[in-house]
């Protein structure tokens, strides 16, 4: 089954590359892309190493991108900052597949 975020315009092709490059880091990192980060994600998907679809959980899966919803989530349910060996912790636990 086609996951619903997939079928949207955004992530379907009906943008160029770097629009949706763009939107990847906007929506799952929270900032704008830095020149190195963003050439290398363009080279993938020119290159066809990945699709689009591919690109996203390299994105979700980051180590920033975990580090964003963890804090988000302390800074909103336990109302403290994480210290670092939880967040290479959490980090840890999310690569290996815990949702």
């Amino acid at each position: 089954m086609d996951p619903p975020l997939r079928r949207e315009d955004e992530f379907s092709g009906q943008n160029t590359d770097a629009q949706f490059l763009n939107l990847m880091y906007y929506a799952l990192l929270g900032r704008n892309p830095d020149t190195g980060g963003f050439n290398f994600w363009i080279n993938q998907i020119n290159s066809g190493s990945l699709t689009r679809g591919g690109v996203v959980p390299n994105f979700l899966r980051s180590n920033e991108s975990i580090d964003r919803v963890t804090n988000a989530f302390a800074a909103s349910y336990v109302k403290h900052n994480i210290d670092s060996p939880t967040q290479v912790g959490l980090r840890n636990a999310a690569n290996n597949g815990a949702t």
